[in-house]
């Protein structure tokens, strides 16, 4: 839960956002910049923090009962050789200079990235096999895949069709709030029961086109419905990162009881904050 939630505080941090990012490129002028979702996912972040450490811990003792004798830690005297520290300093300044590149524009974001990845192969701190092993190929087709299809939905003129079917349902009377706020919670529900980037692949263009014939700034709906897909930890179905804890023997149920109240709270949050950072109107 806290690798899920915690990937939505940055652009980067997960790939519902970079998905976001592509669909914003192509169907619109807005784009993220690298702490457009920090403030927001800093609260996600504590509320997590809380719940886990006063709900969440008495709440799986009632549901998982511990070992009668839990195994005991084994500290070693031993620190890391000293050719794994010198590795692990190279790695950490890599990774430092990184994130000041993310967060002042100092370099396009993928010349960033794969500037980065590439000292970390000449500096040693990986072979180039290992690096190339480590690739998420699925994620990578999963994600060039994903734009692929919104970039269908646009040029085919779904995202206007289904624009013009809410469209009838929304008007210029209606309350933008409340038009915000659906559609955060639809891409909220929708995002536990497939992928986030999917579900922003569906809704995204859709949010794209009503703002444009409304009236509204792009910009709210985008980080809404973004950080709303990305909140996906309330059953195993909801990403691959939250289906590995499947491992654990869990039961469906486990993961509703335990982390559903999570998904509400963070809901509300999103819903409450976007406004007031981006302004709907």
């Amino acid at each position: 839960m806290g690798a899920v939630m915690g990937g939505a505080a940055t652009l980067i941090g997960s790939t519902p956002q970079l998905t976001a990012q592509g669909i914003l490129e192509t169907m619109s002028t807005v784009k993220f910049g690298f702490f457009d979702f920090t403030p927001v996912g800093l609260i996600v972040i504590a509320m997590l923090v809380l719940y886990v450490g006063f709900i969440g811990y008495p709440l799986s003792k009632r549901m998982w009962k511990e070992p009668e004798t839990p195994p005991k830690a084994v500290d070693s005297p031993y620190g890391p050789p000293k050719g794994e520290r010198g590795r692990m300093i190279r790695t950490a300044v890599i990774f430092g200079l990184t994130v000041l590149s993310f967060a002042f524009n100092l370099l396009p974001l993928e010349l960033t990235a794969l500037l980065s990845a590439i000292a970390c192969v000449l500096f040693g701190c990986i072979s180039h096999k290992k690096a190339m092993a480590a690739i998420e190929w699925d994620l990578c087709l999963r994600l060039a895949a994903c734009l692929g299809l919104a970039e269908a939905v646009s040029v085919s003129g779904g995202d206007e069709l289904m624009a013009g079917f809410l469209l009838r349902f929304v008007n210029g009377d209606s309350s933008p709030w409340l038009v915000f706020a659906s559609m955060v919670l639809f891409s909220q529900v929708l995002t536990q029961f497939m992928s986030n980037s999917t579900v922003i692949v569906i809704f995204l263009p859709i949010a794209i086109s009503l703002c444009e014939g409304l009236g509204y700034s792009v910009m709210p709906f985008a980080v809404g419905i973004t950080m709303g897909a990305s909140m996906a930890v309330a059953t195993p179905m909801a990403n691959g990162t939250i289906a590995m804890a499947l491992i654990a023997n869990y039961k469906f149920s486990d993961y509703v009881k335990y982390a559903g109240p999570t998904a509400v709270i963070s809901f509300i949050i999103i819903v409450l904050l976007v406004p007031v950072l981006y302004p709907i109107i």
